[in-house]
């Protein structure tokens, strides 16, 4: 089964009350707060998102403002779980009572049961929300409410590029598939943040495939694009991980060398063919 994706856009210059029809729709998540008068004059909301059982990630673009779960949102809001974005804007603000800054591109944790608040520069953000059941429990404790990974760490680089992966195919995925990658996610962001001391043989094994999808990503674009060399460090940068890690990934097929060796044969017998 196809995952349920919707998208919206709405403006001020073709919705005169688009501001107001956007608290509204968002009370029951956030209160919104902080809009300039000339913000107001000239809001803008664009939105979509894939939903699942399992959760859902989406994609927003708005004015600045500050995004608040106040007690009165968590006593009427159906949403619970964990809220794990980057923002491509600065934000400062409090999650439960501790003060929260993050730099643009920086991976946020954020129990949604907990009070928080967010004030961006601009809403520019990708996020994924998991429901509790699946999130691992480190990941739901106070230490990791308002948790930030810093946005030149590799951890967050590589959050980042499999959040905005999955956001960008998540339409043409299966439950299932969106499943998968949405228990990688939140096992890669277990090992990055450092709550989790050890992982589970089952959690490694998700965290290698996580690091498989993206490292066999960049190795396609590169071979698609006709480059003969593609060194491992490249390789490893753009996955987001160690060397070691990225060998340790390709164990049970035979080696990253292997692969892109097998892969650079396939695209050359394409050719060949065509």
């Amino acid at each position: 089964m196809a995952s349920r994706s919707i998208s919206w856009e709405i403006s001020a210059q073709t919705v005169p009350d688009a501001f107001e029809r956007y608290v509204y729709g968002m009370a029951d998540f956030y209160e919104i707060s902080g809009v300039s008068d000339h913000d107001r004059r000239h809001f803008f909301n664009k939105t979509r998102t894939t939903a699942t059982d399992s959760g859902a990630i989406g994609y927003g673009l708005s004015v600045r403002q500050t995004l608040s779960r106040t007690p009165a949102t968590l006593r009427r809001s159906d949403v619970d779980g964990l809220n794990l974005s980057v923002s491509r804007a600065a934000m400062v603000g409090d999650a439960d009572g501790r003060s929260v800054r993050a730099a643009p591109g920086a991976v946020q944790l954020r129990d949604l049961s907990l009070p928080a608040a967010s004030r961006l520069e601009m809403v520019d953000l990708t996020a994924l929300i998991a429901p509790r059941a699946v999130v691992p429990a480190c990941l739901l404790g106070r230490d990791a409410h308002g948790a930030v990974i810093a946005p030149d760490a590799p951890g967050a680089r590589l959050l980042t590029a499999h959040l905005v992966s999955l956001e960008e195919f998540a339409p043409d995925l299966t439950d299932d598939e969106v499943e998968a990658a949405m228990q990688a996610l939140l096992l890669v962001a277990a090992r990055m943040t450092g709550f989790a001391v050890r992982l589970a043989p089952t959690e490694v094994a998700a965290l290698q495939r996580s690091v498989r999808r993206q490292a066999k990503a960049f190795i396609e674009t590169r071979l698609a694009a006709g480059e003969a060399g593609i060194a491992n460090d490249e390789v490893a940068k753009a996955a987001g991980v160690s060397r070691a890690t990225l060998y340790r990934a390709f164990d049970e097929e035979g080696g990253v060398n292997r692969y892109i060796q097998d892969r650079r044969l396939h695209h050359a017998r394409r050719a060949l063919r065509q």
